[in-house]
């Protein structure tokens, strides 16, 4: 008790910031919850039908794998016994996430960078349209494992970042991605393999593929392949980057050309991420993966395809914001000492 008490009177500010992202995030979350996207619409089926005993499955009777999201439909089973509908369930848990991911990205960007990296990247991740677009699906629950994922990794807490990476997994399984950066990246840096955070990373997946090939009869979902034909069809006229490529004109068109700044400010975190903390690598690497994953394999554009990259992106530029607001600190001024830090918060707060 007397140490949890000590760390409460030497964190009382990173608590109070904690609490104020989120209940940013939770605004933003009750604020976007008539966004409902018609692909959440099989796992709500699944997850009902799952709920009721109906088995595994979107038709009764047959056993096909249609959902690329097991352990969010197995949630919102969860959620639908003890709410009634899969809807409500999943409505419930991404205003939950909605606040709980902007406290995991301050304490990230914090631990890497410092507190204003941590509530700029905090704000800006409340309020990236990607990630909100994305409200209905599995992207709030697969935002918030990756990013406690890299929060208990960067905290020394080893098994819990290897069952966190595991768990990750069972959310999309394109967090093969984010395992094998955190795994490789872990290795480089140790010289040694650490089975405390690998064995839960590899076992908590590889179990969920055996249950999927005994009862569909293959590890894979159905719906891949339906993916890959969509992407060779490529019916919807944009792939992965052509998608972004017209967000981002609309946002520069209708809203505001400051969105240039972005691009700028995340080139400048980048180079300072590098500079200052290897284990930005992860996260960078995770990213770059993701990117030519999906390029390279012709998927096609869909909204929530992006929201994995938004913790990437907020913090890089997170961490630009705060190059940026020390840089009259880095240079011979005469601004009292005392008002340095004051002047670079309000800058960050400005950018």
């Amino acid at each position: 008790m007397i140490p949890t008490r000590r760390w409460l009177k030497t964190h009382t500010l990173d608590i109070s910031l904690i609490l104020i992202v989120g209940i940013a995030g939770l605004t933003t979350g009750i604020w976007a919850k008539a966004i409902i996207l018609d692909d959440a619409m099989i796992t709500f089926r699944v997850a009902e039908n799952l709920a009721y005993g109906r088995g595994f499955v979107y038709n009764v009777g047959e056993r096909v794998q249609v959902t690329t999201t097991p352990l969010y439909t197995i949630i919102l089973a969860v959620g639908t016994w003890l709410i009634g509908t899969a809807p409500q369930a999943a409505l419930w848990l991404n205003i939950a996430l909605s606040a709980v991911i902007p406290m995991l990205t301050y304490d990230l960007g914090r631990r890497l960078a410092g507190r204003i990296t941590g509530l700029a990247g905090a704000l800006l991740i409340t309020l990236v349209p990607l990630l909100i677009i994305a409200f209905s699906m599995e992207s709030y629950l697969y935002v918030a494992l990756i990013l406690a994922s890299l929060v208990a990794y960067v905290a020394r807490r080893d098994t819990l970042a290897g069952v966190l990476v595991g768990v990750t997994t069972l959310t999309r399984g394109d967090a093969v991605l984010l395992g094998a950066c955190l795994l490789t990246y872990d290795f480089l840096a140790q010289r040694r393999l650490r089975w405390r955070l690998i064995l839960p990373a590899v076992v908590i997946p590889g179990l969920w593929y055996l249950f999927a090939t005994a009862y569909y009869g293959s590890p894979f979902p159905a719906t891949l392949s339906a993916k890959t034909a969509q992407g060779d069809f490529n019916w919807l006229g944009r792939r992965f980057l052509g998608g972004f490529q017209d967000y981002w004109h609309d946002w520069t068109k209708d809203y505001s050309r400051l969105f240039y700044l972005f691009p700028i400010l995340i080139v400048l975190g980048l180079i300072r991420a590098l500079q200052t903390d290897s284990r930005w690598l992860i996260l960078i690497g995770q990213n770059v993966l993701y990117i030519a994953a999906f390029v390279g394999l012709g998927v096609t554009f869909a909204e929530w395809y992006y929201a994995p990259l938004m913790p990437g992106v907020a913090l890089l530029t997170a961490r630009g914001i705060q190059f940026v607001a020390h840089l009259p600190t880095r240079t011979p001024s005469t601004i009292p000492v005392r008002w340095q830090p004051w002047l670079s918060t309000g800058l960050a707060a400005i950018l």
